[in-house]
């Protein structure tokens, strides 16, 4: 499980908060405490995030929400909601008249549900915390962000598509775009603005208008969403391709030396192939007719190479292909241009496409390319050394996947080919000396993240194995 870089944040605070208090003993009056220590098996925390600085929400075996007091430590949770269905996916904190506190969740079940919270916050009297469901939904999962009246998703039950809900009504609509390739419309990162919606895919950023929105959602019906197009799509610079994409919720401070502008768009992903934070601001342009008025894109900063968390070790998986079944033969001859290539997935990586194989064919695609469904590798070459390929054809669907990956920097790049692509025009391809950049298709987002912990846990498991996957 992923926890959230600012749920971390937060944690860390609140743990050095601790420490100081357990630790300096420069008052030799000062009572000596003991660090709060929740008890949880390894497997039954499915979702965790921290609320008002002072309440951390757990959720356990997909189900149960455990609010526990950080400011009076104690051995249960203070309030226990036990009404969610289904593993956390996505989650939104709503801050609401009177001080109150809204929480909206989404699960992989296909529900949502928004909770008001009537939760103390830091310093103030513990009054009898408490919470009620006001508002549920189903159809839709993966919240990417939620106002009062909105909630937008990444995904229903029938498609990996944007769409936007209205909370109150019930109805729908669905954010499209003009790209034809489905694999590239995948929605990263959602951002509900006064005057749009914004959506951030994987090589451009989408704007849509919220008065033709609002117009759409009060033509659509409850079980007929209505189809919106973008008013403007944004290309990145340099043909990047983004990569856990996020939206600034507040004014950055690196924006500090511009004019502060409630129609910015600040937008922050990495770049998976050079393995940098990128920040860009869509700042909108003002125009003597104000619905000509567009935004324009600019780099806002290049940060230093990402830095890498120490992995979370999933020790319940069991080893797929041990190193002794990867030992590849290949026929003499000179091989560095024209590769060799394989159909025999179980000789080489047993169980590779089995839907529950942890590194398989269907954990890279939905985890690595963050695209859903089934997959099966159908292709892959034979290395010369290393225990991975390093062309390797996945299909999805009707689609094939080209997956490449550097020896040198372990770094991956994907290719989803055109629908009329087989696997014969691919060989053709290479057989003729060709290369990956030079082969038609579309250049998919590549997650490094988990791919990196997936290896370094192989490693740990198998210390005699340098390298996986």
């Amino acid at each position: 499980m992923d926890v959230p870089a600012c749920t971390m944040e937060k944690l860390c605070i609140r743990a050095i908060r601790l420490g100081a208090e357990c630790w300096d003993q420069s008052d030799p009056k000062m009572k000596i405490t003991t660090p709060l220590c929740l008890y949880q098996a390894e497997s039954s925390v499915t979702w965790i995030n921290m609320c008002l600085s002072r309440w951390l929400i757990v959720q356990v075996n997909g189900r149960r929400l455990d609010f526990w007091d950080l400011e009076n430590p104690s051995d249960s949770p203070r309030v226990i909601f036990n009404n969610i269905c289904g593993v956390i996916d996505g989650s939104k904190l709503l801050h609401g008249p009177d001080s109150a506190w809204s929480l909206v969740v989404s699960t992989r079940s296909y529900h949502t549900y928004a909770l008001r919270l009537q939760l103390p916050s830091l310093g103030l009297p513990n009054d009898s915390p408490h919470l009620i469901i006001t508002r549920t939904s189903e159809g839709y999962s993966a919240l990417l962000d939620a106002s009062d009246a909105m909630w937008a998703f990444g995904k229903n039950r029938a498609e990996q598509v944007a769409m936007v809900l209205q909370s109150s009504s019930g109805r729908s609509a669905r954010l499209a775009t003009a790209n034809p390739d489905e694999l590239l419309n995948l929605p990263g990162a959602m951002q509900i603005l006064p005057t749009a919606v914004a959506v951030a895919r994987t090589s451009y950023l989408d704007l849509y208008d919220m008065s033709a929105l609002l117009s759409a959602l009060d033509l659509s019906s409850i079980c007929r969403s209505k189809t919106l197009r973008p008013t403007q799509t944004l290309a990145y610079p340099a043909n990047w391709t983004a990569n856990h994409l996020h939206f600034a919720p507040t004014r950055p401070g690196w924006m500090h030396k511009t004019e502060p502008n409630p129609d910015d768009i600040c937008l922050i992903f990495t770049e998976p192939y050079f393995g940098a934070w990128v920040a860009l601001v869509a700042r909108r342009e003002r125009s003597s007719d104000e619905a000509e008025s567009k935004h324009r894109m600019q780099i806002a900063e290049e940060i230093i190479t990402t830095p890498h968390p120490a992995p979370t070790w999933p020790y319940l998986h069991a080893t797929p292909w041990p190193p002794e079944t990867t030992t590849f033969e290949r026929p003499e001859g000179n091989h560095e241009l024209i590769p060799t290539w394989s159909t025999s997935v179980e000789m080489y990586f047993p169980g590779k496409n089995r839907p529950d194989c942890f590194g398989g064919a269907k954990w890279f695609v939905n985890e690595i390319l963050h695209i859903d469904g089934p997959a099966e590798t159908v292709l892959f070459t034979l290395p010369h050394s290393a225990s991975f390929p390093t062309f390797e054809v996945i299909q999805v669907g009707q689609r094939l996947l080209l997956i490449q990956r550097d020896e040198d920097t372990c770094r991956y790049q994907a290719k989803a080919l055109p629908v009329i692509s087989s696997l014969g025009d691919l060989l053709a391809h290479f057989n003729a000396g060709e290369t990956f950049e030079s082969l038609s298709g579309s250049t998919l987002s590549v997650d490094e993240c988990p791919a990196r912990r997936y290896s370094l846990w192989r490693t740990m498991m198998e210390p005699t194995a340098w390298s996986y996957f």
